[in-house]
């Protein structure tokens, strides 16, 4: 039997890097994507071709609407504007929320973390009878991926 894992239990968890402060969910999110990436360095040898792949990088998009009144373990617009303009590192997880009825606990859907920046925020604004402010986030990892980076 599967157990599909809904988008909408999919979550980008932030906290300023080099503290115990909880973490903050982006809140409002439409849609998310995580995305890790490893160049591979090949050569051609009378052996064969041989290969070996580069660390990997990893790196998260996510749209959302702007909530103007956050909770305070909720992040928007202006608290990652913050992240950016102060040029603060930051942990993040991006991991699926726990499902208790299909038998599905916190990150068994997916589970990644580890530290980066927000590199480029963007908002939207849409005149329509039901359009509204929208952002979307851009952030990027250093470090090693499943690992919280203590370098500042």
């Amino acid at each position: 039997m599967s157990i599909e894992v809904g988008g909408k239990l999919v979550n980008f968890w932030y906290r300023r890097s080099g503290t115990s402060n909880p973490f903050k969910k982006i809140v409002c999110v439409e849609d998310s994507e995580f995305t890790i990436t490893s160049e591979l360095s090949k050569r051609r040898t009378n052996c064969g071709l041989k290969g070996v792949p580069s660390d990997p990088e990893f790196s998260a998009s996510i749209n959302a609407v702007q909530n103007i009144n956050p909770g305070a373990l909720e992040g928007n617009y202006e608290d990652i504007k913050s992240f950016i303009t102060n040029k603060y590192k930051a942990d993040f997880q991006y991991a699926s929320d726990e499902d208790a009825a299909n038998g599905v606990g916190y990150g068994d859907g997916i589970f990644n973390y580890g530290s980066g920046y927000f590199s480029e925020l963007g908002a939207a604004a849409s005149a329509e009878s039901d359009g509204l402010l929208t952002f979307s986030v851009n952030f990027e990892g250093v470090g090693v991926l499943d690992v919280y980076d203590t370098d500042s």
